[in-house]
């Protein structure tokens, strides 16, 4: 009935025909079919086994003290273990009880080195923290999401430090043409930051919804920037965009709010805007601070660009 249904048949399959291991008949099972997944399969005879892969959707190995929690992100494990590894698109875990976990390319079936992170983020951030529901306590977050974003941003002597940029300032001043690309809450952030980004450094800013991007021809070239705008960092839409305007040679630069998602790993450059987890459906502080981001980006190219001086930056930042 379902696609689900149809991938685990087809893995049953090609495992009792060509007589495999589970990993290895994941492996070729995966070879065999299109679209985004991200599955753990096991079977119900060898229950001391469990194969994660993923492509096109985001999938999270928590590493525990002699467990493993597999999840869509870091968020329902972390009470658990604060280190983590995200599978890369076209790679699979084989995780077996009492063995070390294995991690190899789909496509090829060769191995992968597992780069284990440390989490920033810690329980209290998702829990609720005495308010009634998230949303209220996402909304009293809005502060120190804001601080947080901000910080370290601007020098004693004025200037907007945007290290992450990776940008000389002749590439800045080269910039002839800027495009945001975003969905839903993050594409209204990308409307302000048209505003922000045209007034103070003169340079003209398009903003598109990230599902219609790649469906034109758009006109990008290695003078052009695009800024991809996502609160999670795993939007397809948006990731598509960005490998589009990658291959036509822009550079893009990614305004996130979750360290090591996709987008970011793919993205030249990315501004971490710190609100910490969002669990509430209506955005709040990540809208904000999405905000708050190409507003820095603002400055730091009206700065460069020469558009503003140093008093008004800082009036600007204040």
């Amino acid at each position: 009935d379902t696609d689900t249904e149809v991938l685990v048949n087809l893995i049953e399959e090609v495992q009792k025909k060509e007589k495999l291991r589970l990993g290895k008949a994941v492996q070729v099972a995966l070879n065999q079919v299109f679209g985004a997944y991200a599955i753990a399969v096991f079977d119900k005879k060898n229950p001391d086994e469990i194969v994660a892969a993923r492509l096109g959707s985001p999938l999270a190995i928590g590493v525990g003290e002699g467990e493993y929690f597999i999840a869509s992100d870091a968020s329902p494990f972390i009470e658990y273990t604060s280190n983590a590894i995200y599978l890369e698109d076209g790679e699979m875990a084989n995780i077996r009880l009492h063995k070390p976990m294995k991690i190899r390319k789909i496509k090829d079936d060769t191995l992968v080195d597992p780069y284990i992170q440390e989490l920033q983020m810690n329980l209290e951030q998702i829990e609720k923290g005495g308010y009634d529901h998230f949303m209220l306590k996402e909304i009293f977050d809005q502060p120190k999401a804001i601080a947080d974003t901000l910080i370290g941003r601007l020098s004693d002597n004025n200037q907007i430090l945007l290290d992450e940029l990776h940008m000389s300032d002749d590439q800045i001043r080269d910039i002839k043409r800027i495009s945001v690309i975003a969905c839903g809450t993050a594409y209204h952030a990308g409307m302000v930051a048209k505003y922000a980004i045209e007034k103070w450094a003169k340079v003209p800013v398009d903003v598109e919804i990230a599902s219609e991007y790649r469906y034109r021809d758009p006109i990008i070239d290695k003078d052009s920037l695009v800024i991809a705008i996502s609160q999670s960092g795993e939007t397809m839409d948006l990731l598509m965009a960005v490998r589009h305007a990658k291959a036509a040679g822009a550079r893009v630069l990614a305004v996130c709010n979750t360290n090591s998602s996709t987008i970011p790993r793919e993205s030249d450059a990315v501004l971490y805007t710190h609100a910490g987890p969002e669990i509430a459906v209506a955005s709040t502080k990540a809208f904000l601070t999405q905000i708050v981001a190409v507003y820095l980006i603002g400055l730091k190219l009206a700065q460069v660009r020469g558009t503003l001086d140093e008093k008004q930056v800082r009036g600007l930042y204040n």
